[in-house]
């Protein structure tokens, strides 16, 4: 008897189930320590259809990466509306950046691991590619956004500098400000998270305020 063929949304079931073994495993290790066996012994498949989905762990990274941006986009199209200023949907934005960071940060030390030029070297084409289109479909997110200010008047694009630059500036400035504030911190005390948040979203008004997108704000 042949075996059962799955279609494409039990593939994609089997390959979530697969990340979620790794985001376990994740959390109970280091990133150097992780590793493909980890993540086999957690889940009720055999390794070579584990390898069938995932050829190596750097996919599985880019896999866990590629989650954290996908749950960006899907809070930032329900939560983000039409109602309030433009600044204020971007702002929103970056709001649900700053809390999937706090929230998970296991998926945010993936996403960050997905930078790093031996994950890029080591893993597959076909992840590789596939985390290069849920990087483009949030660019795309990021310049409607961008589109409606222009639409709005509230934002004039500053000689020389176009709206995708805007993008790669803006996201650029919340990664980073959040790879600093959250560098060597577990377990952060609700303190230090209402430190970081302040330094955080005083880093993303800042910006935006230098290219005035209106309306400004006020420095506290």
């Amino acid at each position: 008897m042949c075996p059962k063929r799955l279609d494409a949304a039990e593939l994609q079931l089997r390959e979530q189930q697969i990340l979620d073994a790794a985001r376990l495993a994740l959390e109970e290790t280091t990133l150097a320590r992780f590793s493909m066996d980890r993540v086999v012994e957690r889940v009720p498949y055999s390794k070579g259809l584990v390898y069938s989905h995932f050829s190596c762990a750097e996919d599985l990274m880019l896999g866990l990466g590629g989650r954290l941006i996908r749950q960006l986009l899907t809070h930032s199209q329900l939560q983000i509306h039409k109602s309030g200023s433009s600044r204020t949907r971007f702002v929103a934005l970056a709001t649900e950046l700053f809390e999937l960071a706090q929230n998970n940060p296991i998926l945010f030390q993936a996403y960050q691991s997905c930078k790093c030029p031996l994950v890029k070297g080591k893993a597959s084409r076909a992840w590789l590619h596939q985390h290069e289109r849920i990087e483009r479909q949030l660019e795309a997110f990021m310049l409607g956004l961008i589109e409606d200010a222009i639409s709005e008047g509230a934002l004039q694009l500053p000689q020389g500098l176009g709206k995708r630059q805007i993008v790669f500036a803006s996201w650029a400035n919340w990664y980073g400000v959040l790879l600093l504030l959250t560098s060597g911190k577990v377990n952060a005390t609700c303190q230090e998270v209402a430190v970081m948040e302040k330094a955080y979203f005083d880093a993303v008004e800042i910006q935006l305020n230098s290219l005035h997108w209106m309306p400004l704000v006020a420095a506290e």
